[in-house]
């Protein structure tokens, strides 16, 4: 590993493993092998071949570390930027189960995964805690022993992660996508879901049927490369319950909520609420019970909505080809352009306002939005308006930008 140890390093890997090209299917890197006889599925045994050289990987880095002197003082993050997309054009045969959805949706399965932080520094824990993807910025810096003094989207939570303590994160701002006509937003333990979802089942099931009896973890575990690196370098030997425990922890058990209970699909008329620590399969929806919560949320998603700036026309580069780049995906132009085509007006907000939540406008505490009702009105105007509009007119031509959720 060529770099100055005297030096700080932060090293960002983003392999493509696991990503499938449109149409074109998973490439294993041994076609011919009858690697995984445990997988009965062709493409699910091609994709633990992949990420079977993905884990490789990460030991070459951690063997590298270690080589250099730098792996007692580094800090190793393994995280994803969402869940699999089971099926479509681009499917990988990955499995999200037990939760809902797959990769561009707004549910648990497309947006939640799980994070592995090493240092040994870091006592052995499992942290449950909120954190969003803009979070690693001013937590790695605090981590590394600096301070971020600008006004981020994310919060620093590296007390949080250290100590086991609560998450210094209150909501999330789940998705907005203003092309598709969906949104979805979280404050505390209560995710909102509205506007054109699809794909909201739990793929990946049949795939799951077809397993056969797997092979035994705790060789396999022993035998990597980081198992015995530890072990040599570091002089830790990992403990298998220790490992198994934790390995379990990952796993939601309990899917007998799911079992003949229909799943809510939000409308243009109402969308879908839940209690994703007590419900994080999205099974129970809320939203008929819970009418004051509905209102909070959506009017803070509303506010949101309103502040977002609308996606331009698709652009077409050919200076993007990764054939141009020794076939590796990354940046390809140092300038960023300015981009001056934007849409004359938002998209309106794909869920129809109700006299409720207009009698909440006047009623609700807007202190607890660091704004004041002025202000809450004109950052939402257009969007909120066209859709008090709409409660007079007709809501087909009000909404005809997401007719096909008619």
């Amino acid at each position: 590993m060529e770099h100055n140890d005297q030096k700080p390093l932060f090293l960002l890997f983003c392999p493509t493993a696991t990503h499938a090209a449109p149409g074109g299917g998973l490439q294993s890197p041994h076609p011919d092998s009858s690697f995984y006889p445990s997988i009965a599925h062709n493409s699910r045994r091609t994709y633990a071949d992949i990420m079977t050289n993905l884990d490789n990987s990460i030991g070459q880095i951690v063997s590298a570390l270690s080589e250099s002197g730098m792996l007692k003082n580094t800090i190793i993050i393994f995280t994803s930027d969402n869940g699999a997309p089971t099926t479509g054009s681009k499917a990988n045969y990955g499995s999200n189960l037990p939760f809902r959805g797959i990769k561009n949706t707004p549910w648990e399965g497309g947006v939640r995964v799980p994070a592995v932080v090493w240092s040994l520094a870091l006592s052995s824990e499992i942290w449950n805690g909120l954190f969003h993807v803009t979070d690693w910025l001013p937590t790695l810096v605090s981590a590394a022993g600096g301070r971020v003094n600008k006004t981020l989207d994310g919060i620093n939570q590296w007390s949080s992660i250290t100590v086991n303590t609560n998450s210094r994160r209150k909501e999330v701002l789940i998705t907005i996508d203003d092309e598709e006509g969906f949104a979805a937003y979280r404050r505390g333990d209560y995710k909102l879901v509205i506007g054109n979802v699809k794909n909201g089942d739990y793929a990946g099931t049949k795939l799951m049927a077809l397993r056969k009896v797997m092979p035994a973890y705790k060789p396999i575990l022993l035998s990597c490369e980081t198992a015995n690196i530890f072990n040599a370098y570091l002089k830790i030997s990992l403990n298998i319950t220790t490992a198994m425990t934790k390995r379990n922890a990952t796993i939601y058990h309990n899917r007998t909520d799911t079992v003949n209970t229909p799943l809510c699909v939000p409308t243009l008329e109402k969308g879908c609420l839940f209690d994703v620590k007590r419900d994080p399969l999205e099974a129970r929806d809320l939203w008929n019970s819970s009418p004051d919560l509905v209102r909070q949320l959506t009017l803070r998603l509303r506010a949101y909505w309103s502040e977002m700036i609308p996606r331009p026309p698709l652009k077409r580069d050919n200076r993007s080809d990764p054939a141009l780049n020794n076939y590796i995906w990354s940046p390809w132009d140092s300038q960023f352009e300015e981009v001056q085509t934007q849409p004359e007006t938002s998209p309106i907000f794909p869920l129809k306002i109700t006299m409720g939540e207009l009698q909440s406008l006047v009623d609700v505490n807007f202190h607890s939005f660091s704004n004041n009702l002025t202000d809450y009105l004109r950052t939402m105007s257009d969007t909120l308006f066209r859709s008090v509009a709409c409660l007079f007119y007709n809501s087909t031509m009000c909404y005809k930008s997401y007719g096909n959720i008619l």
